[in-house]
């Protein structure tokens, strides 16, 4: 090969093109129809391609472009890629048949990178053009070539004018003996024009040539004059080339040939043209199909998600066989779904634990069968024993005798008894009653056993907070008392208690001794202390014996309430125990290990209904220290809350996590009716108050909400979802009601939210959700943008794009629109880079959609992309408030209350709710009406 001066290397070249017959009528009737077709072409040919050596060098939709360093080589392939076609197509349809053409020359061409050019390449193309379908056309120079060493017949098609070829090249047909059809020249090979040297030239044509000649010359002038003009148009083709406006480029190049016939860099042109819009037509084809696969992709997520949601509605009505059937859909969509196999998982618990239901309640029968026959045998030996008696009395004499020492013995127990039960009573009364209880942690022997301790405390506090007149400190806040003599009474300021109970648990294998002592915090000193014997696995019923010695104590008459066993398995109990202990530390790894704790607790004994409650609330509790993202954990702690209640319906964490999630799965009244069932079992639970507060926030009833949020406040003061909740009605207050109390109420909820943080809730995850909000109402938007800079450093593109958008809408809001534009130019390059690495990511077409908006540049593009993001995000809901807020951010109210309708409808979120981009309408009543969901 030689090097060529103007780049790239020249050599010789057999240049094989084949085109599909009608694929672009096929792409107008079906296209993907049509698409399986081409895929059936693009396998046989690179199949027989390879198989002969030869190298794609372009796949331009139907069209190949192959070159093969033998003559020979490229005849074979195109004999037997002719042959395969003919086969496959016997039996098929019209549409579904694959006929091509096929053209080979010999030549000198130039290799540029991984392209080829020059004359070589341009006669191969031409040749192809002028074939019939089915038939294979070779030049001359290929047919010299092996015309010797291959048995091939040929049909001599002659000196053939040829498209955009300056001299006439001799073709041929070959003819295909091993196809009968195919054995004698086709039509149009023996219609082509053809033109043939004459040997000699008459006396008039010589004439001719030179009136011609002399014509020309005296033209020369106006010639140039139409070069010059025509390489106007070939420079405007070429901008529009480059431009990529092929259209235009094409009407360029006609204007062109009105003024010169010929024009060797229009005609380079023309080719170029050609081959782009190849490529634009196939990289339109892979789009389409990528498209196409997403789109089913997206319906098959949707079927999925569909079923599970069935599923869980079966389980929830206890139809456990009907839930089944709508799983092993979702495994015929996705084999290894693992939310169905979790389902699927409490399904079977589920009926375990009703057959085990079904087995106590006919053991229960049997038992009051027995005890009703033993009572009437009782009452028939009585009447018996009644009768003898009576019998006995008849023929007994009355005798009188002396019985003085008798009455005054008689009177004396009486004295002593009265004594005792009025030191009983006055005992009882020297109490102060208690007004509120913290329960502190319980110290164990073995520093491994704490998180026992710690789970006592917790099952004693709820027993405890069952009495609608006492206030019970919950556990994630009374475990951060440190009692001591000297700080009696800052805690009963602090946390408003009066008493507090304290005590050790001793372990001895599954033996358990209690020590419980009640602390009078106004005295400073243990008023009541006692012990309790029990069981490990009884440790719930331990904790209710414990409550009502302790009320009695008080002057409360508690009865004992009958608490069954946790489980016989004692592992299953350690498990469980130290699964609840964990549930009252902030942080998201607490709530994680809390999750293992409980699996493993479940995995010893499946009917463990503790334990499934307290799953439930700990996966809800991940789910919202994870930012609400993993919708699956909400599904299982579903399905996990509901055996729950059904197995005890005096549980009230499980009635208050199944609250909790039917408010995360849209279902309000629901929500409502369940939360209100954990307050008629415990009064005091903190939980029952924060979720009630949450759902009267979806209902815009930001005062009732509040209430119920100070109550929360008061029985759990260090749990940081209490000042979150609380925040959260304040930003909502801030932002949907009296615009003139927007920056008071937003500085209550910003200090709010930085208490959320010092207990434990996650700083950047508040931080991005609801801080930035609140810090914009309160001008304090250096905040928001020092946080997005310390952010921007550890980011990746795709959330430098929303960073940029925040930091530029936090510029635009204060009125400094020199730097908005700048970061939005910078999130507009970002964007368009990402979306054109990666076409299918949705969210970085709708913050393009929303960067375009705010900078105030083409509406109709940034309508379009947020259409696409919509299209292509697997939740709907995000979809419509992304689409709202566009709206919003170009004051279409209109529009915006449309799509942000459709949004709550599917899911209320805050965080979207509460946007700074609906800053504009979102205090207006319409607004507010159009969020606002209905709870009962």
């Amino acid at each position: 090969m030689a090097s060529n001066s103007e780049g790239g290397t020249r050599k010789l070249a057999a240049i094989m093109f084949t085109d599909v017959k009608d694929f672009s009528k096929k792409m107008g009737e079906n296209e993907a129809a049509a698409m399986e077709v081409l895929r059936a072409h693009d396998d046989m040919m690179r199949e027989v391609v390879a198989k002969h050596r030869g190298v794609i060098i372009k796949s331009l939709g139907d069209s190949f472009m192959v070159d093969f360093s033998s003559a020979v080589n490229a005849v074979q392939c195109a004999v037997e890629a002719q042959e395969r076609f003919w086969e496959y197509n016997k039996g098929k349809s019209e549409f579904d048949t694959v006929q091509i053409r096929v053209g080979i020359h010999l030549g000198d061409v130039i290799i540029v990178g991984n392209d080829i050019f020059g004359d070589g390449v341009n006669i191969a193309a031409r040749i192809q053009a002028i074939t019939e379908a089915t038939r294979i056309c070779i030049s001359a120079e290929i047919y010299n070539q092996v015309k010797n060493k291959l048995p091939i017949k040929v049909f001599s098609i002659g000196q053939t004018d040829l498209k955009n070829i300056a001299e006439p090249v001799e073709v041929f047909e070959i003819l295909l003996e091993s196809i009968p059809e195919l054995s004698t020249p086709s039509k149009s090979a023996q219609s082509i024009p053809t033109r043939k040297r004459a040997d000699q030239i008459t006396k008039q044509e010589e004439e001719e040539a030179k009136r011609v000649e002399a014509a020309r010359q005296k033209i020369d002038v106006e010639e140039t004059e139409k070069r010059e003009r025509a390489n106007v148009h070939y420079q405007k083709a070429l901008e529009y080339f480059q431009a990529d406006q092929i259209e235009k480029a094409e009407e360029a190049v006609k204007e062109i040939y009105k003024i010169v016939q010929i024009h060797y860099e229009a005609q380079m042109l023309i080719i170029q043209i050609e081959e782009r819009r190849s490529q634009l037509e196939e990289e339109q084809r892979k789009r389409r199909v990528k498209e196409e696969k997403l789109r089913k992709e997206e319906e098959r997520k949707q079927r999925i998600q569909k079923c599970l949601d069935v599923a869980l509605q079966f389980v929830e009505q206890e139809q456990y066989g009907e839930a089944l059937t709508a799983l092993q859909e979702v495994y015929t969509l996705e084999p290894n779904n693992e939310q169905a196999k979790r389902i699927e998982k409490q399904v079977q618990l589920a009926e375990d634990a009703r057959l085990e239901r079904q087995r106590q309640e006919v053991q229960a029968e049997e038992e009051r069968q027995r005890e009703e026959a033993a009572r009437v045998e009782r009452e028939r030996a009585e009447e018996l024993a009644a009768a003898a008696i009576q019998r006995a009395s008849a023929r007994k004499e009355v005798q009188e005798k002396p019985k003085t020492k008798l009455y005054v013995g008689i009177g004396v127990g009486a004295v002593l008894v009265v004594a005792a039960v009025a030191a009983f009573l006055l005992t009882r009364g020297s109490l102060n009653a208690p007004t509120g209880i913290a329960v502190l942690p319980f110290s164990t022997t073995n520093a491994e056993d704490q998180p026992l301790g710690e789970a006592f405390s917790i099952l004693l506090s709820r027993e405890i907070a069952r009495d609608d007149g006492l206030s019970v400190l919950a556990p994630t806040s009374s475990h951060t008392v440190k009692l001591a003599s000297s700080n009696a009474q800052q805690l009963k300021a602090a946390f408003g208690i009066s008493h507090v109970v304290r005590g050790s648990l001793a372990l001895n294998g599954t033996d358990a001794s209690l020590n419980v002592a009640l602390v009078d915090l106004s005295e400073g000193k243990t008023v009541w202390e006692a012990t309790f014997p029990g069981d490990l696995r009884e440790l719930g019923a331990l904790a209710a014996r414990t409550n009502s010695a302790l009320m009695n104590s008080v002057g409360r008459d508690i009865p004992e309430r009958s608490v069954p066993r946790f489980s016989e398995n004692a592992d299953a109990v350690t498990s469980y125990l130290r699964g609840l202990a964990l549930t009252t530390h902030p942080g998201t790894e607490p709530a994680e290990l809390s999750i293992v704790s409980l699996r493993e607790a479940l995995t010893h004994d499946s009917l463990m209904m503790a334990g499934r409650a307290s799953l439930a609330w700990s996966l809800l509790t991940k789910f919202k220290r994870g930012g609400e993202r993993d919708r699956s954990l909400v599904s299982e702690a579903a399905v996990l809350a509901q055996m729950a209640v059904s197995s005890d319906p005096d549980d009230a964490l499980a009635h208050v996590a199944l609250g909790e999630a039917y408010r995360y799965n849209q279902q309000f009244v629901k929500a409502r009716t369940e939360i209100e069932k954990s307050f008629r079992v415990q009064p005091g639970s903190p939980e029952g108050n924060r979720a009630l507060a949450m759902l009267l926030l979806a209902e815009a009833k930001t005062d009732e909400a509040l209430d119920y949020a100070a109550k929360a406040q008061e029985l759990d003061p260090s749990n940081s979802e209490t000042p979150l909740v609380k925040g959260l009605i304040h930003l909502f207050k801030a932002r949907c009601e009296d615009i003139n109390q927007r920056k008071p109420q937003s500085e209550i909820a910003s200090k709010l939210f930085e208490d959320a943080v010092r207990l434990g809730a996650p700083d950047s995850l508040l931080t991005f959700t609801y801080k930035f909000n609140a810090w914009l109402d309160i001008d304090r938007e250096d905040r928001v943008i020092a946080a997005c800079l310390q952010q921007m450093g550890r980011a990746d593109d795709k959330t430098k794009v929303i960073l940029n958008y925040r930091i530029g809408r936090t510029f635009q809001l204060r009125g400094k629109y020199k730097e908005s534009l700048a970061s939005f130019d910078q999130g507009v390059q970002l964007a368009d880079r990402i979306v054109t690495q990666d076409p299918g990511d949705h969210t970085t077409f709708a913050y393009y959609a929303l960067l375009l908006a705010r900078s105030g540049k083409s509406m109709e593009t940034a309508t379009r992309m947020m259409q696409r993001s919509a299209s292509m995000t697997p939740a709907p809901a995000q979809g419509h408030y992304w689409t709202a807020r566009m709206y919003a951010v170009k004051s279409n109210k209109v529009e915006a209350l449309k799509e942000l309708a459709k949004a709550v409808a599917i899911e209320f979120n805050l965080r979207e709710i509460l946007d700074a981009d609906f800053l504009s309408m979102s205090n207006d009543p319409q607004f507010v009406a159009t969020i606002a969901r209905k709870t009962n």
